[in-house]
């Protein structure tokens, strides 16, 4: 959820929605296709299903995302790196990891499925 603090309280899209060009829902899930794009590519967009709420006077926004197929990687400064859930948090696999990881969770895909 975006627009929600961690003590489940509606804080909304306002502040977003002023640094955007066009300041309002259809403007957000421009900047975040985009965003998302540029960082993990537009071949795995379709995994992603954004809603928006009106939650008291506050937009709110409820984020979906369906499990992939292939592993999908994040763009940053130049680099591309592989994130995993453990437990409640995130951690980045190493390098040397990421091939365990990718076989156990998408047996049968060869690597250059990958």
């Amino acid at each position: 959820m975006i627009g929600v603090s961690d003590k489940r309280e509606p804080l909304g899209l306002l502040r977003d929605y002023q640094s955007l060009q066009h300041p309002s829902n259809d403007g957000f899930e421009n900047h975040f296709t985009q965003v998302f794009n540029a960082m993990i590519g537009p071949e795995f967009r379709h995994l992603v299903k954004l809603w928006f709420h009106q939650l008291g006077p506050h937009d709110i926004c409820i984020v979906q995302v369906m499990p992939s197929a292939w592993p999908v990687y994040l763009r940053i400064d130049n680099g591309e790196h592989f994130f995993v859930r453990t437990g409640n948090i995130t951690t980045a696999l190493k390098l040397s990891e990421v091939e365990s990881y990718r076989r156990s969770h998408w047996p049968g895909r060869g690597a250059q499925n990958a």
